[in-house]
């Protein structure tokens, strides 16, 4: 199995004066103007590939519900010129910071099937929803579940597991090289959160089991099959029971935290080079105060 961890997204936003033109500045410094269905103007970023295909890289937009707050949100995939672009806008940013912070783990031809991990977060909402218009869960025509929820949207700390192999194909986009199967799970961090990723990354990381009931009687087995396929769940049962049934799963007793460790490995390896990437994003914050 292959394992990568990875920054994917950041997320910028700041103040800006009530006769600035924003989207005017961002024109000069190469991005491009839009205009949404709504005539509201906004700008991206744009990449094209020599096939003529167009993929935003950033996007910078006013917050819809603050007054001159605006927002620069990037996929952090950036090369030399798209970074360059990006980073230019911060300092038209007053009292910038940053709002959101994405932190990706790519598990490639792993031994087990993908998205039949759990996520092992008391009091945590999940969305299991089976209708591909919805954003909180996509079933494949199988019904096999594509994608996990955990957390609601507007949360500080949500995690997502997803089919990235099906997720990709759906776009039209090739996939890499003798990628056979590929599940990913991604952090996504808002507010004051977003500066602690490295520790929130880890605590992501102990919340994913993967159900395997070695170990277990089979009576507990049964109980924990259902609860895991949420056919129950943890209130149909007394408090003493279900709180030694959580602790078998915190624990990893009839659980296995493999793609866990070999992920925490893949962040320890990274660290280092993804605090880089957002100290650059921290230089330009301070150069906005």
């Amino acid at each position: 199995m292959e394992v990568y961890c990875k920054l994917d997204r950041i997320t910028v936003s700041g103040k800006i004066g009530k006769n600035v033109d924003l989207v005017k500045i961002a024109v000069k410094n190469h991005w491009k103007r839009k205009i949404d269905r709504l005539g509201n103007e906004f700008a991206v970023v744009e990449r094209e590939f020599d096939n003529g295909d167009h993929e935003n890289k950033a996007v910078l937009m006013p917050n819809p519900y603050q007054e001159f707050s605006w927002r620069i949100d990037t996929s952090n995939h950036l090369n030399k010129h798209e970074l360059k672009c990006i980073l230019s806008m911060i300092p038209y940013l007053a009292d910038a910071h940053l709002t959101r912070i994405d932190v990706a783990f790519d598990f490639i031809n792993g031994q087990y099937k993908p998205m039949k991990h759990i996520i092992v977060r008391d009091r945590a909402r999940q969305s299991e929803i089976r209708n591909v218009a919805e954003l909180t869960s996509i079933y494949g025509s199988s019904g096999d579940l594509q994608t996990l929820y955990c957390g609601a949207r507007s949360s500080d700390f949500m995690i997502r597991i997803y089919n990235k192999k099906i997720e990709t194909t759906r776009h039209h986009k090739k996939l890499p090289d003798n990628v056979e199967e590929w599940e990913r799970w991604e952090l996504q961090l808002r507010g004051k959160r977003s500066y602690e990723w490295l520790e929130s990354a880890k605590i992501m990381l102990s919340q994913i089991k993967y159900p395997n009931y070695q170990n277990l009687d089979p009576g507990d087995i049964a109980v924990l099959h259902s609860i895991d396929d949420r056919v129950v769940s943890f209130k149909d049962f007394s408090k003493k029971k279900a709180a030694r049934l959580r602790k078998l799963r915190k624990e990893s007793v009839g659980y296995s935290d493999d793609y866990a460790k070999a992920g925490l490995q893949a962040l320890e390896d990274n660290a280092n080079k993804i605090n880089e990437q957002v100290e650059i994003f921290l230089g330009q914050l301070n150069l906005s105060d």
